[in-house]
């Protein structure tokens, strides 16, 4: 393999991706060298070397930040398959070195197979160094983290292990938003037909079903979530307080209100479901006839 020592500013940074190719050739021509692209889309840019095969394992990339939309610029590796000007033959040794500084190159930019490259040995190291880096920050960043309880850091590897197979697949994170659904007009219309079970209690009147708009924007959405009145939430956007749990809605009893529901109702202080309440909710729960009950 031969290398020749790359002089160009690899800080670089660019507002368009047409600027990248001028630039970077104009930087290469100094030391001879030419590249052409290989392949590139919206994010990303790969360069190979023009002189040598498609086997030639040069390449430089240049990325796309969407936080800060800039174009970068990274050299993926700079070896040579064949003889290049101003280059130097690297020995086994120095070839070794520098391929195990190299381990965390990611799949889509792995360099091309090569007498060197693709031995069962050579991916016995990769695995090998690769093993012994990430055991090395999880350790220090997870199991030795005294702020975390022991249900967190298991928390926390388990999504760590998530990302990196995730990013494997090259699944993007999941928006945690699901899309809105057309809200048809019936439902913001009042319906003077249907009514409300009767229930004898002063705060829920017999009536009309009011818009159901009006009952979504009582509901607490997702954070972030944008409320629009033409459109219904899907049942996952909506949230039920976050001082509850889900499992505070085990009903202990078939056909019998929860304790921990009376609660929810009522506050901390209210009675045992079993009490009776004059005109109070819990005091009606018996009227009500459940279907198939």
């Amino acid at each position: 393999m031969y290398k020749v020592p790359l002089e160009f500013d690899h800080t670089k940074t660019f507002k368009r991706r047409a600027e990248i190719k001028p630039w970077l050739s104009k930087q290469l021509a100094r030391q001879n060298l030419k590249v052409v692209i290989e392949r590139s889309d919206n994010v990303k840019i790969v360069f190979r070397c023009r002189d040598g095969s498609a086997h030639c394992p040069f390449r430089i990339r240049g990325n796309h930040s969407l936080r800060t939309q800039t174009w970068s610029l990274l050299v993926v590796n700079d070896l040579h398959n064949h003889p290049v000007e101003h280059g130097f033959l690297m020995s086994k040794k120095e070839l070794e070195e520098q391929q195990a500084t190299d381990m965390f190159v990611t799949l889509s930019n792995r360099p091309h197979l090569s007498s060197q490259n693709n031995s069962p040995q050579y991916l016995d190291k990769i695995v090998k160094k690769m093993s012994t880096e990430v055991a090395k920050l999880v350790s220090a960043n997870i199991w030795q983290n005294h702020n975390l309880t022991h249900e967190q850091k298991e928390s926390a590897v388990a999504r760590f292990v998530a990302g990196m197979v995730d990013e494997y697949l090259g699944e993007a994170p999941k928006s945690n938003t699901a899309p809105m659904m057309p809200l048809s007009p019936l439902l913001n219309e009042p319906d003077m037909g249907t009514q409300l079970p009767a229930l004898a209690v002063p705060t829920r009147l017999t009536g009309p079903l009011p818009p159901f708009n009006s009952l979504q924007n009582q509901l607490p959405p997702l954070p972030g979530m944008q409320l629009d009145a033409a459109k219904t939430l899907n049942p996952t956007q909506l949230l039920k307080a976050a001082t509850h749990d889900l499992r505070e809605f085990k009903v202990d009893n078939i056909g019998a209100p929860s304790a921990l529901l009376s609660l929810i109702a009522l506050g901390q202080n209210a009675p045992s479901p079993g009490d009776k309440i004059d005109g109070g909710l819990l005091a009606n729960f018996n009227l009500i006839n459940y279907p198939g009950w």
